[in-house]
């Protein structure tokens, strides 16, 4: 009697235990005892994540940098930043143009520099002229700046030098030399 109700107890459990495995795991779609045939790729592309890039190293006349990471350039003609999240480290360059948000430059003497878009962050020993066209953007110069354009707001273009001329078409913008 005693071994019945323990044949009795032990049935419902292995029943649901057996609930927690796919039966056509183990045969075929025949139920013939078969093992089923293993799934083959198929011929539609599935998306990839596009792996981060390394840090580079390299050195440019014409660079474009358009893939968040960080670069390393000597002296360049002209550097372009498009995108988001690229932080530079870069010698002297005539030309600058950030396009994007959330960039990082460090360069020596800068040429000209444009900046189009928000919260970018420029530093650099001295520099021609800045133009900026955004919100929450931060130039920092260590010498002097001959032209400041502003056309936004909240920016900052601070220089432990002279500035020259400023135009500034925007509200709370910070434009000057700090002490």
């Amino acid at each position: 009697m005693r071994r019945r109700r323990s044949v009795l107890l032990i049935v419902p459990v292995l029943l649901v235990l057996a609930g927690c495995t796919p039966v056509g795991q183990f045969i075929a779609d025949g139920g013939d005892g078969t093992v089923a045939p293993t799934p083959t790729p198929s011929a539609t592309e599935s998306a990839t994540p596009t792996p981060t890039p390394e840090p580079t190293s390299t050195d440019c006349d014409n660079a474009v940098l358009t893939e968040p990471g960080e670069y390393h350039l000597g002296d360049c003609i002209k550097i372009t930043v498009r995108g988001h999240d690229i932080q530079v480290y870069a010698g002297s360059v005539e030309s600058l143009l950030i396009d994007g948000n959330a960039n990082d430059v460090d360069a020596g003497v800068v040429g000209t520099a444009k900046i189009d878009g928000n919260v970018n962050h420029l530093d650099t020993l001295d520099l021609d002229s800045v133009e900026v066209d955004g919100n929450f953007n931060r130039v920092g110069v260590h010498g002097s700046v001959d032209e400041v354009d502003v056309d936004g707001n909240d920016n900052d273009v601070l220089a432990d030098g002279e500035i020259g001329t400023v135009v500034d078409r925007g509200d709370r913008n910070n434009i000057g030399s700090q002490p």
